[in-house]
């Protein structure tokens, strides 16, 4: 009796719950396939758009590569691939002028670029020479072409570019001729809308030496808070720009750690001032309004004084400086237990006329600081003294000091 109670009550009770689970399982097993069908269906269909994406792409490059070969046996420049030649068209441009910018060595992006800054064709210079030429001279193809900057003559020692705070521009010129150096300044007219702004020249004067002209004309190398200079000289010149530089004292603010707040000169530079104050390690330094053959130039605090060098951008973002090192240390201290428990070293670099880095790192902790670099031996060997004193280097019987190169 109890017996079939029990199975009634089970009927009764657990029957339609187990019945419901299965439906429910059902159900999720359902979803889930139809779930998958879907998710399989979306992969299909993007591998669908992949490939057609793909089949579109092979035929563009085909039919691209067709044009190019068209373009190619008409004469036009290998190097232009179709988008150049239809853009170009697009600015009036013709055959024989890509052909002659190609000849030239301008890439077509170059010329393209020139031709898009002032609008078409047939405002672009005759020709600026060749392309290694004029970047040696800080400028490029659009600054030409759009009036930035005028171009550089073909007898020119050294150029100088200011551009002032206000952004006004004038660009200084050292000619070769055959009794001397003659200067000229060039500053931009009144410029229309139409065109871009003509470069009026005044001669200065003629000088029998460059030297002579740098002395002379204080454009030439005269640095100041309110004008950044670009200063380049000819690749056979041989001249030490710093050496001519002339910073007045308020060309370097002394008060302050770290570099200087002037973006707008720094801007003007392409000189990120946190990089120059993470590369410097805290020492207090300064940007000189002043680029030297591309270089930005940047001021360090010495013991006694400011020192000046010049960065280059891979220097910068490597973290490092372009250097020589003069005399380097390195030690380790060694036990029975561990073959070595502790190493380290130190070293003087010279990073520029006058400028020394003296480095320490490893077990005795790293720090850098800069040093005068004097031009005596009998200076330099004071430095090298103090260094071996301060660093304790016990083993140091003699360090010879070899002439240094005349060209310094």
């Amino acid at each position: 009796m109890l017996n079939c109670v029990f199975l009634d009550f089970a009927a009764d009770y657990w029957v339609p719950r187990v019945e419901a689970e299965r439906l429910r399982e059902s159900r999720s097993k359902e979803q889930r396939h139809e779930a998958d069908r879907a998710a399989a269906a979306a992969a299909h269909r993007v591998q669908e758009r992949r490939e057609e994406l793909r089949a579109h792409q092979s035929e563009a490059r085909r039919r691209n590569a067709a044009e190019h070969r068209e373009h190619v046996e008409a004469g036009r420049p290998p190097a232009w691939r179709p988008q150049h030649v239809h853009k170009w068209l697009k600015l009036g441009g013709d055959l024989e002028e890509a052909r002659r910018w190609s000849d030239e060595g301008w890439t077509p992006s170059d010329v393209l670029g020139a031709a898009g800054a002032i609008g078409k064709t047939l405002a672009l210079p005759r020709s600026v020479g060749d392309p290694d030429e004029v970047a040696w001279w800080g400028d490029t193809l659009t600054d030409i072409a759009s009036g930035t900057w005028p171009q550089v003559p073909a007898s020119t020692r050294i150029s100088v570019k200011r551009t002032f705070q206000e952004g006004r521009r004038e660009r200084w010129f050292a000619l070769s001729e055959s009794c001397g150096v003659r200067v000229e300044r060039w500053h931009p007219a009144a410029a229309s809308r139409t065109a871009a702004p003509e470069w009026t020249r005044t001669v200065l004067g003629v000088f029998p030496t460059a030297e002579a002209a740098w002395e002379t004309v204080s454009e030439l190398s005269t640095v100041g808070r309110d004008v950044v200079c670009e200063v380049n000289v000819a690749r056979d010149n041989g001249v030490d720009l710093l050496e001519h530089l002339r910073i007045p004292r308020a060309g370097v603010d002394g008060h302050g750690e770290g570099p200087s707040g002037d973006a707008e000169g720094a801007q003007v530079a392409r000189l990120d001032l946190q990089k120059v104050a993470h590369l410097v390690e805290g020492v207090p330094s300064r940007f000189v309004h002043c680029i030297v053959d591309g270089l930005p130039v940047v001021a360090v605090r010495t013991a006694h004084e400011w020192r000046r060098l010049t960065v280059g951008v891979d220097g910068i973002e490597k973290g490092g400086l372009v250097v020589e090192n003069v005399v380097e240390s390195r030690w380790s201290s060694a036990s029975g237990e561990k073959p070595i428990i502790c190493e380290g070293g130190g070293s003087i670099t010279v990073v520029a006329l006058g400028l020394a880095v003296v480095r320490q790192w490893g077990g005795r902790g790293d720090s850098r600081r800069f040093v005068a670099w004097p031009s005596s031996v009998q200076g330099r060997a004071s430095v090298v003294a103090r260094w071996i004193a301060e660093s304790d280097l016990q083993t140091v019987a003699a360090i010879l000091l070899e002439p240094w190169p005349d060209d310094e």
